[in-house]
């Protein structure tokens, strides 16, 4: 009777964390938000469409891409949410100059699961280095992140 319900507890608790169809962030041990004068802001919703704004505070322009990662959070943990269509992301390198902004958007029907909860937006960018030879600014070789956690509401 004892190893069944040793059994029984394995089995739930596998069910319950194992077989959630969750995938946990693997962002919970970088540094988000390391460079403070880059940040996201005024991030609202409009039916299902959310909108935020990627601030460059820096003296140097700031290179990303179109890409980013949408997360929620569930009992504590971050999860990233799952997309459902299998779009490819296209290999364009966008910049923001200093002491700029841009909007962007995150349309909800795209996602699988998005309901009231809370949940945050990650992109990774790099600074700008100047490049001797071409005499021009390029994208540096060090990746840094910047998220916003924000709520979805009905």
């Amino acid at each position: 009777m004892k190893n069944r319900l040793i059994i029984f507890i394995l089995i739930m608790v596998s069910i319950f964390t194992g077989c959630s169809g969750w995938n946990r962030s693997g962002y919970d041990r970088l540094g988000l938000n390391s460079i403070i004068e880059v940040e996201i802001t005024d991030v609202r919703q409009n039916n299902n469409i959310i909108t935020y704004t990627l601030v460059n505070g820096t003296d140097q322009t700031i290179w990303y891409g179109s890409d980013f990662e949408f997360e929620r959070e569930r009992l504590g943990k971050w999860y990233k949410m799952e997309s459902v269509v299998d779009a490819e992301v296209t290999p364009e390198l966008y910049h923001l100059p200093p002491n700029s902004q841009e909007e962007h958007q995150i349309h909800l029907e795209y996602w699988k699961n998005a309901k009231p909860g809370k949940y945050r937006v990650i992109k990774a960018f790099m600074l700008s280095q100047y490049n001797e030879i071409r005499k021009e600014e390029e994208p540096g070789n060090e990746y840094y992140f910047v998220s916003q956690v924000f709520e979805i509401v009905e």
